[in-house]
């Protein structure tokens, strides 16, 4: 895992394609902008599939 520190309007780039940027921060919360090509599929974490190592099935994650 990367870990960075980034300020509010400073970004990061993820490949050739996916740009996130730090947009607030308010306490513990942060808001993040993220701009990335029409094809590309964004989802959060609580809501993405992830794979079951020990099954080798997908499943998703309430």
């Amino acid at each position: 895992m990367l870990v960075v520190s980034r300020k509010p309007g400073e970004s990061v780039w993820v490949g050739d394609g996916i740009n996130i940027t730090v947009v607030e921060i308010k306490g513990s919360k942060i808001r993040l902008g993220v701009t990335a090509d029409k094809e590309t599929t964004i989802l959060r974490g609580e809501i993405c599939p992830v794979k079951d190592s020990e099954k080798g099935s997908v499943k998703k994650v309430a």
